[in-house]
């Protein structure tokens, strides 16, 4: 169960961290 949460929180985390990138990849 509390590995579930963990696993949520970090494909959140990297959903943002993506969306982050493709953020600066469109600023160039």
């Amino acid at each position: 169960y509390l590995y579930l949460i963990i696993d949520r929180n970090a494909d959140t985390r990297m959903q943002k961290s993506k969306v982050e990138m493709d953020k600066i990849l469109s600023s160039w």
